[in-house]
């Protein structure tokens, strides 16, 4: 075992694209956890249309993995933050559902960027 890691929710990315911490939850990470790096782009697909889409590059020092309410997007492509902001309202318009808005993970593999 690793030890903690902090675990990426959606109520961690704030609507101006900012990591917000305070109410933390950590979960234990093993070896063969899938840790978020530094320079992932982390990226809510669940949510209320205020918070689905919201994004943050991440570059703390500390352990974290994703749940499963966030995708992690890693290229080496070190423009891929700008390329998808600006593509932000076409990724909000790919938004589904009616109970739970989501936006596949399919939906954002096809977006051209």
């Amino acid at each position: 075992m690793v030890g903690e890691c902090l675990l990426i929710s959606p109520k961690n990315i704030s609507s101006n694209n900012m990591l917000v911490l305070g109410d933390n939850k950590f979960v234990a990470c093993n070896e063969g956890s899938d840790l978020i790096q530094k320079g992932d782009l982390i990226m809510n697909v669940t949510g209320n249309v205020d918070t689905i889409c919201n994004f943050y590059v991440y570059d703390l020092p500390m352990k974290a993995v994703a749940s499963d309410k966030v995708i992690v997007i890693r290229s080496e492509d070190k423009y891929i933050y700008d390329k998808l902001l600006s593509k932000y309202y076409n990724i909000k318009l790919l938004i589904e559902g009616t109970v739970v808005n989501h936006v596949s993970i399919k939906n954002i593999e096809e977006l051209e960027v």
